[in-house]
């Protein structure tokens, strides 16, 4: 379950400031050396969206080709398709296919439930082959997939979770989000959480959503940024908060940060670009340099 918005919130009066950098990221930043061209992506949930037709997608244009248009302006999407059917890896070719033009464009497929909601957390071996397998179809474009765990999730199974983490192959690329309020405290990560997270190289979600603030860290396990922005149906807060975290990549890529993907997510889906336009114009949609060349093998 995604976090929504809380009709009865008044936005007007959310915190919505982003908090300083805790020390345990900085130090994960200032062992990475910054690189001024290193991608700040953003992107949607989605991106087959009729609403989008005669803005993002020429009027005509084929569906087929919407993805094509989409990677054209955005560098990235997170496919929460993939959570409840893994495709097949000749659809993840094709997917690249289309996309192929932009080689900064990363796919970051949400991890099916068969993995995150299993029971005990311990997925059945053939469930998390027949994933990684079908990912292997990006090849380059694979970015990291998103491990979203049930909100009743608590720090308590932390062995669990740690037994899900070492299940997966260390070369696919992870971002963690855990949603029990036990593992914040001051808009950070617990220090078990956050060890167990940087010694496999995983990285942890952001999450940016008016009525949980908590979720909104200053954690980085690893010098890797994967946000959820999640906005407000362009409520004004929404132009505000895409230009501070507009703000706070550029910050973060001139420490040290080697990869971001900032996803949007609107509760109707045609008003994501907007938002997403502000972010653009707020980075000045910085170059990105070519990925490596070569197949991807993650078993």
């Amino acid at each position: 379950m995604d976090f929504g918005r809380d009709p009865a919130l008044a936005l007007d009066q959310v915190d919505f400031v982003l908090p300083q950098l805790e020390p345990r990221s900085v130090a994960a930043l200032a062992a990475s050396t910054p690189i001024l061209t290193t991608p700040l992506r953003v992107g949607a949930p989605a991106w087959a969206v009729p609403a989008w037709v005669g803005d993002l997608y020429p009027r005509g244009a084929s569906r087929a080709d919407w993805l094509k248009h989409y990677a054209a302006r955005f560098d990235t999407v997170e496919l929460n398709a993939t959570f409840y059917a893994i495709p097949t890896r000749a659809r993840c070719a094709a997917w690249a296919e289309a996309v192929r033009e932009n080689t900064a464009f990363r796919f970051c497929p949400k991890a099916p439930r068969a993995l995150s909601h299993a029971p005990g957390l311990r997925p059945a071996a053939a469930d998390v082959r027949a994933f990684v397998h079908a990912v292997e179809g990006f090849g380059e474009h694979l970015g990291p997939s998103l491990l979203q765990l049930h909100e009743a999730v608590g720090p308590s199974r932390l062995p669990e979770i740690v037994r899900l983490l070492d299940a997966l192959p260390r070369a696919l690329p992870l971002a963690l989000e855990v949603r029990h309020p036990g593992f914040f405290a001051e808009r950070r990560l617990a220090a078990p959480l956050f060890e167990a997270l940087a010694s496999r190289a995983v990285g942890a979600v952001v999450t940016d959503v008016a009525g949980r603030r908590d979720v909104c860290h200053v954690s980085l396990p690893t010098p890797t940024l994967f946000v959820r922005l999640v906005c407000n149906g362009l409520h004004p807060t929404d132009a505000v908060r895409a230009r501070a975290w507009s703000a706070r990549l550029l910050e973060l890529r001139a420490r040290g940060l080697r990869e971001s993907h900032l996803f949007v997510h609107q509760p109707d889906d045609a008003d994501a670009l907007s938002t997403l336009a502000t972010l653009q114009q707020a980075l000045g949609r910085p170059a990105s340099p070519p990925p490596p060349a070569g197949q991807l093998t993650l078993l």
